[in-house]
């Protein structure tokens, strides 16, 4: 029997990297790493293809906190 194919890498889109990108931050901005670790995991992220990649650069981070989103305000009918 022929072995099953593998899955190609799951890529990531922008809103991936944005995300990604603000949790460092937060991390920075909270104290749970230093500049010199956030400009290393940037790096990563920033060059991440993969989710994988992304997972393997926010490793060891808190975790999300929880009802956290980013919200677009319409003014009159427009945003």
């Amino acid at each position: 029997m022929a072995p099953l194919p593998e899955d190609p890498p799951s890529l990531i889109s922008e809103d991936d990297r944005d995300t990604a990108v603000r949790r460092l931050q937060d991390a920075y901005t909270e104290g749970h790493i230093s500049h010199e670790e956030m400009d290393e995991r940037l790096d990563r992220v920033l060059t991440a293809a993969t989710h994988s990649e992304l997972v393997s650069a926010l490793a060891s981070l808190p975790a999300e906190k929880a009802g956290t989103t980013s919200t677009i305000a319409a003014v009159s009918g427009r945003i």
